[in-house]
C-alpha cells in the first residue's frame, strides 16, 4: 500500500502543536515565577497610603454612626477613604478603596467585585463618558445609575480605576497596569467613586458630579492629578 500523502504534514503539525503548547506552558510558568518574585519584593516594604482632596471635602466624623447608603462592591481594601462634599446645593460622597500588591490578602479586580452587587443595588446604565477640564485635557470615566429594588431612590455614580497613577475604565487594563506598576514601584490599585442620591431623573446630579470630579483630578496645568499618594519604607 503506498504511503499516505499527508503523513509528513501530520508529523509536522504534531510537532508544531507540541512546540506551541510547550511555549505556552513555559510562558505561563515564567509569568507565575515573575509575579511571585515581584510580590516577594513588594513585601520587603512598609506601605502607607494617603489621599489628596480639596479642604472643603470633609471626612466623616468618627463615632457619629454615619453610614454610607451605598459603597462600591470592591471589599474593604488595604486602605480606604470616604469624604463628603457639598456643591451647587448637592451633597455628594467620594469613596476610594485601595489595594497594595504584596501587603496582604485581597486585590481590587476580582470576579465578585462590581460597582453594583446585583442584590440591593442594580445597575441601570453604565455608558463611558469623558471628563474634560477648561484646558481641554480629558480622560475616560465610567458613569452609572444604580437603582434599589422596591424603591424610587437611585444613586448616580462616576468612577474610574487609578492604578499606580494611571487611569482606566477597564478592569482588564487595571489588572495589567497593576502588574506593570508593581515592577515600577507603584503596586497600588484603587477605585475612585463619586456618588449622589437622586430620585427618578439623575441628570442634574450627574452633571454636578462631573464638575466636582474636575476640581479634584486636574492640577493647575490641566494634567491628571491622582488623589492617591503612596509612600513606602524598608
Amino acid at each position: 500500500m503506498p504511503p499516505h500523502r499527508n503523513s509528513g504534514r501530520q508529523v509536522i503539525n504534531s510537532r508544531e502543536y507540541i512546540f506551541r503548547t510547550g511555549a505556552v506552558l513555559v510562558t505561563a510558568m515564567a509569568g507565575y515565577l515573575a509575579a511571585t518574585i515581584l510580590v516577594h519584593q513588594a513585601e520587603k516594604f512598609v506601605y502607607a497610603v494617603s489621599y489628596r482632596f480639596p479642604t472643603d471635602f470633609q471626612q466623616y466624623p468618627e463615632g457619629t454612626g454615619e453610614v454610607l447608603e451605598w459603597a462600591p462592591g470592591f471589599g474593604e481594601g488595604h486602605f480606604s477613604e470616604s469624604r463628603i462634599a457639598t456643591s451647587n446645593g448637592f451633597t455628594s460622597n467620594v469613596q476610594v478603596i485601595t489595594y497594595v500588591t504584596g501587603l496582604g490578602e485581597g486585590e481590587l479586580i476580582r470576579y465578585d467585585h462590581s460597582i453594583a452587587d446585583g442584590i440591593v443595588w442594580r445597575r441601570e446604565q453604565a455608558p463611558t463618558t469623558i471628563e474634560a477640564n477648561e484646558a481641554g485635557r480629558q480622560f475616560d470615566v465610567n458613569e452609572a445609575v444604580l437603582s434599589r429594588e422596591k424603591s424610587r431612590k437611585r444613586i448616580a455614580v462616576i468612577y474610574w480605576y487609578d492604578v499606580g497613577g494611571l487611569v482606566t475604565t477597564s478592569p482588564l487594563l487595571a489588572k495589567a497596569y497593576n502588574a506593570i506598576g508593581t515592577v515600577m514601584g507603584r503596586p497600588d490599585s484603587s477605585i475612585v467613586a463619586f456618588s449622589s442620591t437622586c430620585d427618578m431623573d439623575c441628570a442634574k446630579e450627574l452633571a454636578n458630579l462631573h464638575e466636582l470630579v474636575a476640581t479634584v483630578v486636574f492640577d493647575v496645568d490641566g494634567e491628571y492629578l491622582s488623589p492617591i499618594v503612596l509612600s513606602r519604607e524598608r
